[in-house]
């Protein structure tokens, strides 16, 4: 316990003092921004895979081949393995559930047909697995029905919502290859002709809310999966658009996956669009491997290979998770972890899924389109010997850097779970929770984030006197007034009742080390300990009779809408005539002799005496620490 207590605050201080993530990239839903990634830590494409195979007398092919599906009824006869017999059941459940569900009905909420997208790839493919399985007609008359539904739709929303068209050619694309033997020459042409031109001709032509292509988020993985999976079932029929689309998708995947998972494996947007969108990554590699032989080297980003390990540890007590960012608190069912088991070698990754297939998280998961893929790999473990893993504490950095500390793994009472966020807010998803926590102990979470607002409730919302509306991440806008995600409804701290400062983080100038300081800790903290605190970079010069003025900037402050405080002032360092700063050889400006520390604000004079000689090391902390004097004089 005490080990917990001190790791707690040692973080928590270092999250919130500090900018803890490099500024690579801030992406604005909606706007297509972002660099696209660096790269660094994996390697690139290999070159192309064998596309020889995709032809029309080479169907099924996609994830699950004939042999995977002989092997899964071989291993549900035998009756030796119930994880993997409840796995099954879980598909077939939803399969016939589907028999009696109403007609899909084009039905757009909001800006988005994404739900009526998921419904579709759901049944269809859930209904297509059940087929293959059991042979039984019924299931194979109902994905027809439903990919003939909507593929007569008059578009799949693609240019208004991209994630729309990539879901629902992820599920026909799914049906049309597994079930190609036994479709109608009708059913096969229209879903051909609805791919063709519902969702390639968006995406090779630019007709999207977004340019997915070069967005290091979710919506690349998604996007990417669902197009690639389109193309590897009916690429005989239109090679060179299906050649264009799953080029592009390599090229683009691999510009970002570097950014997103580099270097430990921590999702940047989070526990629960880590589900979404390592999903679709998994059913795109797993596509490309089983229909030509190779995922283009996309798999062996460094930290793409350690990011089943983040996950597992995101788990908490009371089937809770740590929800930061856009998320929900509770652990869901992650079917990418069984490719990733598979594809890494590492069973450990299993452990908590198996609890989840046994307390009845995968018969409530609402996306069991991720399940057939799931099976094909789980069939290949022994599912009766998963250990836990070893490790008790996971360390990661990245744009989000995280820590969590796992007890003993029995998720009991006697277990205990902290999760410590640091990173940053103006990314995909974010909340102003750098510095927050959580904490499982006893059976009961002591401290918890409340997780995200619903969508449909404020992404609509254009108000006067802010800088942008929920989609934007401008330090002035809109989403930081809506409290579920700011800084005072998360356990880290708040100072003066002020927003977080966006722009914090380290940096280096003319190859030395500088501090981007928060000047809401700078000006407002009497004690000023120079840690690396984030934004408000010091800029300024030696002038002529010893003054060295740091101009810090007058909107550095701001109220709760991001507006410039008033209150903030100007903070002047000063030197006693003839006692100049000394210097290092090399670095002019490395080091300040400092006798005094003046700050002129409206509320009074604050006068802090160094004792001896401030000396401002590479790591930006003071050499000794200030001691604050309050001189209360009439301005």
């Amino acid at each position: 316990m005490k080990i917990l207590k001190k790791l707690l605050w040692f973080v928590a201080a270092a999250c919130v003092l500090s900018g803890c993530a490099d500024d690579r990239m801030i992406y604005k839903p909606g706007s297509g921004s972002g660099n696209g990634g660096n790269g660094g830590g994996g390697e690139q494409p290999s070159g192309p895979g064998d596309y020889s195979k995709l032809t029309a007398a080479n169907h099924p092919r996609i994830i699950m081949s004939e042999e995977d599906v002989a092997a899964i009824k071989a291993k549900l006869a035998a009756g030796s393995d119930a994880n993997l017999k409840k796995l099954h059941e879980c598909i077939m459940a939803y399969a016939d559930k589907a028999l009696t569900a109403k007609d899909l009905v084009y039905e757009v909420t909001g800006k988005r047909l994404l739900s009526v997208s998921t419904e579709a790839a759901n049944r269809i493919i859930s209904c297509s697995y059940a087929y293959r399985l059991t042979g039984e007609d019924k299931y194979l008359e109902k994905a027809e029905k439903d990919m003939q539904t909507v593929c007569a739709f008059k578009d799949w929303n693609s240019a208004t919502h991209f994630l729309d068209g990539a879901e629902m050619a992820h599920g026909v694309g799914i049906g049309y290859d597994w079930l190609y033997g036994r479709l109608s020459d009708a059913t096969k042409k229209s879903a051909e002709k609805a791919i063709r031109d519902y969702a390639f001709y968006c995406a090779l032509n630019g007709k999207w809310n977004l340019n997915f292509y070069t967005s290091a988020t979710n919506w690349n993985q998604v996007c990417n999966g669902g197009l690639v999976v389109a193309a590897l079932a009916v690429y005989e029929t239109c090679q060179d658009d299906a050649r264009s689309i799953i080029d592009k998708a390599i090229e683009s995947n691999a510009s970002v996956m570097p950014e997103m998972y580099n270097p430990d494996g921590n999702y940047p947007e989070g526990y629960g669009y880590w589900g979404y969108g390592t999903a679709f990554e998994c059913i795109m590699l797993a596509a490309m491997e089983s229909c030509t032989g190779t995922d283009n080297g996309l798999s062996a980003v460094d930290g793409f290979k350690k990011t089943g390990k983040w996950i597992l540890f995101m788990e908490g007590m009371n089937k809770m998770a740590f929800n930061y960012c856009d998320c929900a608190p509770s652990s869901i069912a992650f079917p990418p972890l069984w490719y990733l088991a598979h594809k890494f070698n590492d069973q450990s990754l299993l452990y908590g899924e198996l609890m989840k297939l046994n307390d009845g998280r995968y018969t409530s998961y609402d996306s069991p389109k991720y399940f057939p893929m799931a099976i094909v790999y789980a069939s290949k473990f022994d599912l009766n010997s998963i250990a836990p893993p070893e490790e008790k504490v996971w360390s990661g950095k990245g744009i989000n850097p995280v820590v969590l500390v796992h007890g003993d793994w029995t998720f009991t009472d006697t277990d205990k779970f902290l999760g410590i966020k640091a990173g940053r807010a103006n990314y995909s998803h974010g909340h102003m929770d750098v510095g927050s926590f959580v904490y499982d102990a006893w059976g009961t979470r002591w401290s918890a984030d409340l997780g995200l607002q619903s969508y449909g409730t404020v992404e609509n919302i254009n108000l006067p006197g802010y800088t942008g509306g929920f989609g934007s991440y401008d330090q002035g806008a809109f989403r930081w007034a809506v409290f579920r995600y700011n800084n005072y409804n998360h356990s880290t701290i708040t100072v003066n009742e002020m927003l977080t400062r966006l722009e914090g983080r380290h940096d280096r100038h003319d190859g030395h080390p500088f501090v981007r300081m928060r000047k809401r800790h700078a000006d407002r903290n009497a004690r000023k300990r120079h840690g690396p605190r984030g934004e408000g970079h010091r800029q300024g010069q030696i002038q002529q009779g010893g003054r060295r003025t740091v101009d810090d900037g007058h909107a550095s402050h701001t109220d709760r809408r991001g507006q410039p405080d008033r209150i903030a002032g100007r903070v002047e360092k000063t030197l006693p005539q003839g006692d100049q700063p000394e210097q290092r050889q090399g670095h002019p400006q490395d080091l300040v002799h400092r006798r005094r520390i003046v700050r002129r604000e409206q509320r009074g004079l604050l006068r802090s005496r160094l004792r001896g000689q401030g000396d401002l090391r590479p790591d930006g902390h003071l050499h000794r620490d200030p001691l604050p004097e309050r001189i209360n004089r009439k301005r």
